[in-house]
């Protein structure tokens, strides 16, 4: 693969990391226009990041948001939470109504809870990936051309957190 391209779907997954860390010493070099004069005055010279940036994501038909700010948490991130995992079922051996069934069931001891559902696959050969984005007030479905699952997910799983933060309560 030739290393434009690579460049071309590196820049967006970097982009995607710089927006969800704004005290990044690198994130005002991607977002910030400092030095637009300079460019703009001679465009001879290699364009900032930020641009090359803006010129693959629109040529890849990609939207890189800009995130809400988040709380740092006091908890160090290699420290977790157990993960419940129900492994009283084997998929290939329970008949699928069963497992509908068992997750229903989930689904109503947790009526609090907001369920969002999101899903990215590799479609047209490889040349098109899907995304779906299923929640209680809309689903919506999108693909990305010339790119990959992982970026998909991760656009998947962006718009399933911004859902969750739009369904929050503001804080005083």
């Amino acid at each position: 693969m030739p290393i434009e391209y690579r460049t071309k779907q590196a820049a967006p997954t970097y982009g995607i990391k710089r927006a969800a860390s704004q005290n990044h010493s690198n994130y005002n070099l991607v977002f910030s226009d400092l030095h637009r004069e300079t460019y703009e005055s001679n465009p001879n010279i290699t364009s900032s990041f930020r641009r090359r940036l803006k010129n693959y994501a629109t040529e890849l038909d990609i939207h890189i948001p800009e995130l809400l700010d988040a709380n740092n948490s006091t908890i160090p991130p290699w420290i977790t939470s157990p993960t419940q995992i129900n492994r009283e079922f084997n998929k290939f051996e329970t008949n699928h109504r069963i497992i509908h069934n068992t997750f229903r069931k989930i689904e109503d001891e947790n009526q609090d809870a907001l369920f969002i559902y999101t899903n990215a696959s590799s479609n047209d050969k490889g040349r098109t990936v899907g995304l779906l984005i299923v929640s209680p007030n809309h689903t919506i479905k999108f693909e990305i051309k010339n790119n990959n699952i992982f970026i998909g997910e991760m656009l998947a799983i962006h718009h399933a957190f911004l859902e969750i933060l739009s369904n929050q309560e503001p804080q005083s």
